[in-house]
Order: structure tokens, then C-alpha cells, then sequence
């Protein structure tokens, strides 16, 4: 099938999160030897794969509408901002009312947009009711139009217990998009009905790699829950389940995950202030993508046509071996930028993979508190 991987029947084919240092390691290696490489000899550095020209649109012609979560900051400001320059109007869902105007006035006060950014409420992804009155204030004000674009990209990688007693970066990084994508499943429809291709993109990461194996409910209820210990890696690891099932299930609306790469944002804001500012910043400025490097894979996810068994982008030079097959984890934690490309993410075969991802749905639904349609 589209998503088969070798490895050995019934076995696990991800790593276990106590090797995550030493394949760090090895990753920092790589990337050093190769930038050290491409300055001695600059004409061996891959091309950058550039993101389409921007269209020419006439003035009155209606804007394609999009939501992006975790909009004020980071990647998903970057994403907001380059798809207000492609025509889009962009509406910035974040929990903080204050920082979303300011992020709003920011993007809008930039030259040659095309599109324009909107602040309309609150959306803490931590919280499903905060989900629900969002949906409904997106329903009031832009129901005859319908929603082109959702791009799931909210994150953070800390631990605690959220509004709902579940596992907090759990519910914020996926359990959170899962109620937010569902509840704006018949606004994404009416982009179909009318001949429109909707998109949803969910932010990934490499840390799926290192996800726990889980295939049964019993597996997929255990990491909702407040003690789990792995959740940020199994929230990325969901993350493309849910766009395997978002695509089987939801038909004429494509959906693709993304790996933004490691990339200098806001997402390290909770990590001591000394601990970012004397040695993870130095360490980020010389390895890690920029923020606008980093939302290359998500603009590059809605602008571009991608094949229907393309469900995973990463943005680094691969060596030619892990094009065709899941890259070994060092070599997509970090490396030479070069824009966007599918590849294989690290998953059960066939059969596993297919309940695993039923599974996390029907999870999904009852933490939400939603029912599959008949």
C-alpha cells in the first residue's frame, strides 16, 4: 500500500524516546560536516525549492478564507503573514485577544498584501468548550463562505493537566485540532459543494519518531490522560493518523501533515530565560530553522497540488536512501534547508496502521464528547 514501510511484522517501528540524545548527536554531527562542506564548496549546496510566484488578483475578486491556529507567534504567524501576501484572508486563532489584534496590525501594515489577516475570538485548544464558541463565532460571521483552509499548527511541549483533566500538551497539540477540525467539517464542505479544494494541514514533527507504539483504544486513552510521559511525541505521531483518516473519511477535502523542522520559535518561551538566552540561543541561531524557514512546509502544503498518498513533508536535504522510505530520525531532526518535500513518516503496516488510526478517531470523539455520523 501507499504507507507501507519495512519492518518486521508486529514489531515496533519506532525508537524509543531514551535514544533521542544519542540520534541528537549524530544529527548535529551531520549538519555541521555539511554546512562546513557547502562553504568550501558552495556549488555542491542543494537548491532551495521555491514556493509559487504570487497571483495576480483583481481587487473584487473574493478571498479564499483560512484559519490558523497558534497565529500570534512563531511558525503560525509566519504562515499567516505569507498567506495574506498570496491573497488569502487569514483569520488568526490564538488564545491571547490582546496579542492577536497586535499580531493582526502587525501582518496588515506589511506592503503588497494581497489578502488581509482577521482577528475574531479566542481559541484556547486546551479548553473544548473555548473550541466550541469559536466555532460557532466563525459559523456567524463566515457561514455563506465557507472555510478553504484550516491549518492545524498550535503547539507546545510542556506538561500539565488541562480545563478538560486531560493531558495538556496532549489536548492542545491534537486532541484540541481534532474537535476544531470536526466542528468546521460542514464549512470546509461548502468549499466543495462549489467546486472548491479545501485543505487541512497539521504540524508534525520528527518527534514522531519516537512515539509509543499504540494501536488499541486502551493504547490511545492511556496518553489523553494527565500522567502520560510521552504525550508530545504521540501528539505528532496522531497528528498524521489524523490526516491518513481525514482523508479516507472526508471526501473532496485533502488533508497533509507537515515538519516544519527544528525551527527557533516561541515554542522554547517556557524553558528558563538563562537556559534559552546563554545556551540554547546560540545553539538554535547556529542549527535551527528560522520561523520563516520553518512554515515553508505548511505555505508549501496549501499552495502546491500534492499527490494523494503524499501525506508527510519535511523541509531538509535528504541523502537519496531515505527519499523513498522513512528517514532515519537524524537526518530529518536537523540539516541543510531546502524547502519542502513528501516523504514516508515512520508507521505501523497496513492492517495496524489501518486500526490504529480508527482507534485514535474513536478516541478522539468520545474525549470530545462527539459521535461519528451515521
Amino acid at each position: 500500500t501507499s504507507h507501507k514501510m519495512i519492518v518486521k511484522k508486529n514489531s515496533s517501528p519506532y525508537f524509543h524516546p531514551y535514544t533521542f540524545g544519542p540520534l541528537s548527536l549524530v544529527a548535529v554531527c551531520y549538519t555541521l560536516s555539511l554546512h562546513a562542506t557547502f562553504k568550501i564548496f558552495p556549488f555542491l549546496r542543494p537548491r532551495v525549492k521555491a514556493l509559487p510566484d504570487v497571483p495576480t488578483l483583481p481587487s473584487s475578486s473574493p478571498r479564499p478564507i483560512c484559519i490558523v491556529t497558534g497565529a500570534n507567534t512563531g511558525i503560525g504567524y509566519q504562515t499567516s503573514k505569507y498567506l495574506c501576501k498570496y491573497g488569502y484572508k487569514v483569520i488568526l486563532a490564538c488564545r491571547s485577544r490582546e496579542k492577536g489584534v497586535k499580531a493582526v496590525d502587525d501582518i496588515n501594515s506589511e506592503d503588497d498584501l494581497l489578502g488581509e489577516a482577521v482577528f475574531l475570538q479566542p481559541l484556547d485548544l486546551s479548553c473544548f468548550d473555548s473550541v466550541r464558541k469559536f466555532v460557532d463565532a466563525f459559523e456567524e460571521a463566515y457561514s455563506h463562505q465557507g472555510l478553504d483552509v484550516l491549518v492545524n499548527n498550535a503547539g507546545i511541549n510542556t506538561s500539565g493537566v488541562s480545563a478538560d483533566n486531560l493531558d495538556l500538551c496532549f489536548q492542545t497539540n491534537f486532541l484540541g485540532h481534532f474537535l476544531l477540525t470536526r466542528l468546521l467539517r460542514a464549512s470546509l464542505e461548502k468549499k466543495t459543494a462549489s467546486g472548491g479544494k479545501p485543505k487541512i494541514i497539521n504540524l508534525s514533527s520528527v518527534m514522531h519518531h519516537f512515539a509509543t507504539p499504540r494501536i488499541k483504544i486502551n493504547e490511545w486513552d492511556e496518553v489523553t490522560k494527565s500522567n502520560s510521559n510521552n504525550s508530545y511525541a504521540d501528539s505528532k505521531l496522531a497528528a498524521i493518523l489524523f490526516t491518513i483518516e481525514l482523508n479516507r473519511r472526508f471526501k473532496g477535502i485533502s488533508s497533509i501533515s507537515v515538519n516544519p523542522g527544528a525551527v527557533d520559535s516561541e515554542i522554547w518561551r517556557n524553558f528558563p530565560l538563562l537556559l534559552r538566552k546563554y545556551l540554547l540561543g546560540p545553539i538554535f541561531r547556529l542549527l535551527y530553522l528560522s520561523t520563516e524557514d520553518g512554515c515553508h512546509t505548511t505555505v508549501a502544503a496549501i499552495l502546491n497540488e500534492w499527490q494523494h498518498n503524499e501525506v508527510y513533508l519535511e523541509p531538509y536535504h535528504l541523502p537519496i536512501i531515505w527519499r523513498t522510505i522513512p528517514p532515519y530520525p537524524s537526518f530529518e531532526m536537523l540539516g541543510p534547508f531546502q524547502g519542502s518535500r513528501a516523504v514516508q513518516p515512520r508507521l505501523f503496516q497496513n492492517d495496524a496502521l489501518r486500526e490504529s488510526c480508527s482507534n485514535l478517531w474513536l478516541v478522539s470523539e468520545a474525549k470530545c464528547g462527539l459521535t461519528t455520523p451515521k
